[in-house]
């Protein structure tokens, strides 16, 4: 093999070598970007998945599965809820409690409802005890 050869071979492990550090930087910072949505961010349902006390007579609770029951006093409205952005759709299974829209955002163990579509429009604070 000639000298010539031999420079060539060596610039393309070099080039390799470099090409595979790079892919590898990539891969490292993909999988860190990943953990940090999975395990620091969550998804807007996960925050509210849980029991809202508005006031000592009215609780909202939210489960895992898109499920949903607005308690007044020993009376149980069950519903069915979409988010969609920072929009909550609850979609009451009984007619006698209006489905409506919320705007909402949860900060820590503080849920706040901006009353839209189907609501009397107010703002509401709730506060998170489970």
């Amino acid at each position: 093999m000639s000298k010539y050869n031999k420079v060539l071979n060596r610039k393309q492990k070099n080039r390799e070598k470099k090409i595979l550090l790079i892919l590898a930087g990539v891969a490292a910072t993909i999988f860190i970007v990943v953990l940090l949505v999975l395990f620091v961010g969550g998804t807007k349902q996960d925050k509210l998945v849980g029991t809202w006390e508005y006031d000592q007579y009215t609780e909202y609770e939210f489960s895992e599965d898109g499920t949903g029951c607005l308690c007044v006093d020993d009376v149980h409205y069950e519903y069915t809820y979409i988010i969609s952005g920072d929009n909550l759709k609850l979609d009451f299974t009984e007619d006698v409690v209006r489905d409506c829209e919320y705007r909402f955002e949860v900060n820590g163990r503080s849920l706040v409802l901006t009353g839209g579509e189907g609501t009397d429009g107010g703002t509401y604070q709730l506060n998170k005890i489970q």
